[in-house]
């Protein structure tokens, strides 16, 4: 294990203790190239090569090799696969997939491939972000710093204002399923530590040690979209491991540019994922009680968007998504 601060880097003193400072930011610098050696980062790719070709200049730009990247192609009906290959060859890694098998089903065929070539850690990375120019060093050090930690996320920044948090990860409440989220859409300070654990992190961009797939499994690919990064992570805590939010390691994201067009479609995936996870862990007056707030709250969206659309039929809608996660999808 090795200790370092990538900024401000400096060697005290003078004769000995500066020969062995800087033997020590030698053997850290050593360690630190292995750890990146072992990681291999996986970029889901659906309809949007501009936005994984900005994603991948980033990783790029931040000194990771292209044949750490591994890009998977989730059956994209444009000319992706194609600008992929001549922009970069053969080089990078490109698996192919018949198609759209959601972002679990995209990004498990790409995690296996990762493990297979030897990976010991695995980023998973929407394509609508790009990371900072020093992510892997400051993720690096975060995680010899703080050993104890399986799962990792980077802070999470809105690109339109990168000084303003969009995910740092969530925390339950009072020991419910029902979370809040750390420093959403505040500004960052000083006060934020350069690690923060939480219960749950977003699979926006999500780090996991080998030893995590190993013993708990890929993403549950019956989760077409959204959810299946919470179930993960309770998999995950139950099986003992621990996550964090490594502050200093940073991302910008690109929110939701690959939904935006299906606003319905992703209201009722996300309702029914969420209340499949609700069900999975619940019983007793726990479960009832989240029947009621799912139930109460799909109602409360229903007659906010009668009001925004001008249409009776969003009500009945927000209730069929309500009745299908709790009776009629897969548990």
């Amino acid at each position: 294990m090795f200790r370092c601060e990538v900024k401000n880097k400096t060697c005290l003193g003078f004769g000995v203790n500066k020969i062995m400072s800087m033997q020590t930011a030698d053997q850290d610098s050593v360690l630190l190239l292995k750890w990146k050696r072992s990681l291999r980062v996986v970029v889901l790719n659906w309809n949007l090569p501009s936005d994984t070709l900005i994603c991948i200049d980033s990783l790029l730009a931040a000194g990771l090799p292209l044949a750490q990247t591994i890009v998977v192609d989730n059956g994209s009906s444009d000319d992706s696969v194609a600008q992929f290959y001549d922009r970069f060859g053969s080089e990078l890694a490109v698996i192919e997939l018949p198609e759209n098998r959601g972002y679990a089903g995209g990004i498990n065929p790409g995690i296996e491939y990762a493990l297979a070539d030897g990976a010991e850690w695995v980023l998973a990375l929407n394509n609508d972000t790009e990371v900072n120019a020093d992510f892997f060093e400051q993720m690096g050090c975060e995680i010899a710093n703080t050993p104890g930690y399986h799962l990792w996320s980077p802070l999470i920044l809105y690109a339109d204002d990168p000084q303003l948090v969009w995910s740092l990860g969530d925390n339950r409440l009072f020991g419910t399923l029902l979370t809040r989220d750390r420093w959403r859409n505040r500004r960052i300070d000083l006060s934020l530590p350069s690690t923060v654990p939480v219960d749950f992190l977003t699979g926006c961009s999500l780090l996991v040690s080998r030893k995590v797939f190993e013993e708990v499994g890929m993403f549950d690919d019956s989760f077409f979209m959204y959810a299946e990064d919470v179930d993960f992570c309770l998999r995950v805590r139950s099986a003992g491991f621990r996550m964090a939010c490594a502050t200093r390691a940073r991302i910008v994201h690109h929110v939701s540019r690959s939904s935006v067009d299906l606003p319905a479609k992703q209201r009722r995936w996300r309702t029914v994922n969420q209340i499949r996870v609700y069900k999975r862990n619940s019983k007793g007056l726990q479960r009832w009680f989240l029947m009621a707030f799912t139930g109460v709250r799909a109602i409360a969206m229903g007659v906010a968007d009668i009001r925004k659309q001008n249409s009776f039929r969003a009500l009945p809608n927000a209730l069929s998504a309500w009745i299908t996660g709790w009776w009629n999808a897969p548990r």
